[in-house]
């Protein structure tokens, strides 16, 4: 993922999610990935390691009910 796509990559994935997974999760699931997925969130991961963290996790899943 480049910068320039940052605010696409955020838009597509909050959308996903809040039509895929959201509906299932309290207020602070919600809110826990959209700080994930926002393009602050984004761009810091790229400007930690300058590559896409994607496949690294980035949050405590197991938090999130199953």
């Amino acid at each position: 993922m480049r910068a320039v796509d940052l605010e696409q990559a955020s838009a597509v994935c909050m959308a996903s999610f809040m039509e895929a997974v959201a509906p299932s999760l309290g207020p602070e699931g919600i809110a826990t990935f959209a700080g994930i997925v926002s393009v602050d969130g984004f761009a810091g991961r790229l400007s930690d390691e300058k590559t896409c963290s994607c496949t690294r996790p980035t949050a405590r899943w197991s938090a999130w009910p199953s």
